[in-house]
């Protein structure tokens, strides 16, 4: 008697977890349903910010271009100046000196 009671709460414990898993198992595909849909929305945004962002990194990128092509420029342009300033100035003591 006190056998078969044992038995029966051992098979009752048995099903009660081979219940549980399988609501477990369903609660978690349910979970996994929700998330991946709920994730699934946010796919849009989130290729709008990455055309954003490589939009932003070529605006970038040209305009350091320009800027250095400017800063290149300006160099070019102090060079001949000062270039002119001394030939200007070597030129006018050659005419005092004679």
């Amino acid at each position: 008697m006190c056998l078969s009671i044992k038995l029966d709460a051992l098979s009752c414990s048995f099903t009660s977890i081979s219940f549980l898993t399988s609501y477990l198992n369903i609660d978690l595909l349910l979970i996994k349903t929700r998330l991946k849909r709920h994730y699934q929305q946010y796919e849009p945004t989130l290729q709008q910010l990455k055309k954003k962002y490589e939009v932003a990194m070529k605006e970038k990128m040209l305009s350091k271009l320009e800027k250095d092509r400017a800063v290149g420029q300006v160099s070019g342009l102090q060079n001949t100046l000062k270039s002119m300033e001394s030939f200007k100035g070597g030129s006018a003591m050659l005419t005092q000196g004679t």
